[in-house]
């Protein structure tokens, strides 16, 4: 063994052919080479079990850190939006309502200025420019189930696990061309609303003013985005997760809207008293309906929490809480991303 441990350098310098006859013997050329190796930093080791190498599901820690994202999987499915009927269908159809939410706001303005209801002063483009706030996240949840669903359909989840890509990549670049998507449909919906500009002016709104709503804009989108693909991706029947996403979509809007009108009873309220003599007014008495105390305080965080009550807020421009609803916007995405990774490492796709 000493001979072999002695020829390691003549190795080196040139090679097998230089090894001693004793050297030759079969323990001290293994133990030779494996120094061999070592001296020339050529390190051995097992391949290490990837979590894509499989299709069934993985028990690991909950509340995984977020993967490194894979540009591969999210240029290719950005390429992909360029043959998506459905995406096309959407952005155009999203272009059309918010134009005719406008002109049909516009038209109505103009009818009671010319009534002599309200002078022209009284509108403006930002009163009716937010218009399609609350719908928004309909549009979103037709497109993100067709979309997720269509990939499960022609088994192109199963795919992308058998090309080694990660289970957590695949559910985080779903969620980046979802987001994406989302976010053209709201470009479509700013670009709609333009078309009042020659029937009620521009905005008079502040810029200070108006740059929260659009950054809240931003983060409810993010928040329905994160909310639709975690139902999406852990269900494999595109029908069944389209119907789902769009009755809790649909049941967080109408139950948002519900609180809103509720929240905006007034304190007192003042009656017309029709009489022999003509009109006359009532004094004011307290509203009935009228909703005060701890439950009106949970309401209005309720309302500034939730993506739908958010949307309902910018509509009407009663933003109160900007930071509160900036903040549990980014919560509610972060909490979905990371708990649907992980349910879906779990899943079966077979």
């Amino acid at each position: 063994m000493d001979q072999s441990l002695g020829i390691v350098p003549y190795i080196v310098r040139h090679g097998q052919r230089g090894l001693s006859p004793t050297a030759q013997t079969t323990d001290g050329t293994i133990l030779t080479w494996f120094i061999y190796l070592f001296r020339l930093k050529v390190h051995i080791s097992l391949p290490k079990r990837r979590e894509s190498a499989s299709l069934h599901p993985k028990a690991d820690g909950f509340w995984p850190e977020l993967p490194p994202i894979s540009m591969r999987l999210l240029s290719a499915g950005l390429n992909r939006l360029i043959k998506d009927k459905v995406f096309w269908v959407l952005l155009i159809a999203t272009f059309v309502l918010s134009g005719a939410f406008m002109l049909y706001s516009c038209w109505d303005a103009t009818r009671m200025i010319s009534n002599q209801f309200a002078s022209p002063g009284d509108y403006s483009l930002d009163l009716f420019y937010f218009r399609l706030a609350p719908f928004i996240a309909l549009i979103q949840a037709i497109f993100i189930s067709l979309h997720i669903g269509t990939e499960y359909s022609e088994g192109t989840q199963r795919n992308k696990i058998i090309v080694s890509l990660t289970r957590a990549q695949i559910y985080l670049s779903n969620y980046l061309v979802c987001l994406f998507v989302s976010l053209f449909f709201v470009a479509a919906w700013f670009c709609g609303g333009l078309l009042g500009i020659p029937f009620v002016g521009g905005f008079q709104i502040r810029a200070a003013d108006l740059l929260p709503c659009l950054l809240i804009i931003v983060f409810f989108i993010a928040a329905w985005t994160g909310t639709i693909t975690l139902i999406c991706m852990l269900l494999s029947n595109k029908a069944l997760a389209a119907v789902l996403a769009l009755a809790l979509v649909l049941g967080l809007v109408v139950a948002s809207s519900l609180t809103y009108n509720a929240l905006a009873e007034p304190e007192m309220t003042s009656g017309i008293l029709i009489t022999q003599a003509g009109m006359e007014m009532i004094d004011p008495e307290p509203n009935p309906r009228y909703i005060s105390g701890p439950l009106r305080s949970v309401l209005e965080f309720t309302l500034d929490v939730l993506p739908s009550g958010q949307s309902f807020l910018v509509l009407y421009l009663e933003i109160s809480r900007p930071i509160l609803m900036l903040a549990s916007s980014a919560v509610v995405s972060l909490a979905t991303i990371l708990a649907g990774i992980q349910i879906f490492r779990r899943k079966n796709l077979n």
